[in-house]
């Protein structure tokens, strides 16, 4: 190839940048700038505290002698959480809540490394401290006895009827019209529970759906004894019953007629 075309088609290998323009000459500079500083100054301060006394009792000293360590720090023993915390007895605004939030999902997206690590911290202090875990699952479960928190998490999940939940709303409203409502998606909330369908013509009846392969082994006692303590009967449709209609019919209108 002669010479000429090489040059025109040679690539520039700088794009066109000097030293006072390129950032990675810069940055380099600014680098090893840096690092002789820290080697100058770690010179200077080993062995020596500089400005200060013998037996000095400021922060610094004590800590280089070792007299704050366990007991002897002024903030053992010490929590910030309770009474001490400065949050204590208030709440966040919806403004800052959301800002919260945001941030949090935004470090998520940038770092998902952060989000691993936190995972796997919480996974080895559970396993380190037992009481912990349980300690925080009993709150889970109070927050889960109040109907407001029920409703939260309702609405975050975005909970909506699944297909058999629509097919038994339809069928309900064919055979008994305007009586049950779907309030599955949090509407309303019993002894922390979330029932599927509620009577609304003043009789305090509930219908539940248990699916075949969610409720596997189970009889639906519990539920039904539950809702009795509040004054409500509870009836239990399966998803195969689903198949047999006119069983189903006269099963939910003899309920439905019970008094």
């Amino acid at each position: 190839m002669p010479s000429g075309i090489y040059e025109r088609t040679k690539p520039i290998w700088n794009k066109n940048l000097t030293k006072e323009t390129d950032m990675r000459v810069l940055t380099l500079e600014h680098f090893v700038r840096v690092a002789k500083c820290g080697k100058k100054i770690s010179k200077a301060k080993k062995g020596k505290s500089p400005n200060h006394k013998f037996n000095c009792q400021c922060g610094f000293c004590k800590a280089r002698r070792g007299e704050t360590k366990g007991k002897n720090n002024p903030m053992y023993g010490t929590s910030l959480c309770g009474e001490k915390s400065g949050m204590y007895n208030k709440n966040h605004s919806k403004k800052s809540k959301e800002k919260m939030r945001e941030s949090t999902f935004k470090r998520y997206e940038e770092y998902p490394e952060t989000k691993r690590k936190l995972s796997k911290s919480a996974k080895k202090a559970y396993i380190k401290y037992p009481e912990l875990k349980e300690k925080l699952s009993n709150m889970r479960k109070l927050d889960w006895q109040t109907p407001s928190y029920v409703k939260k998490q309702m609405k975050a999940r975005n909970v909506t009827p699944n297909k058999t939940e629509l097919f038994l709303n339809i069928f309900l409203q064919k055979t008994l019209p305007n009586e049950y409502k779907y309030v599955g998606d949090g509407e309303f909330i019993l002894a922390g529970k979330c029932p599927d369908f509620v009577n609304v013509n003043g009789q305090k009846k509930i219908i539940e759906l248990y699916g075949n392969y969610w409720h596997k082994g189970e009889t639906g006692k519990d539920r039904i004894n539950l809702f009795r303590q509040y004054g409500y009967e509870t009836l239990i449709v399966w998803e195969k019953e689903l198949k047999n209609l006119e069983e189903l019919g006269s099963r939910i209108l003899t309920f439905h007629e019970l008094r």
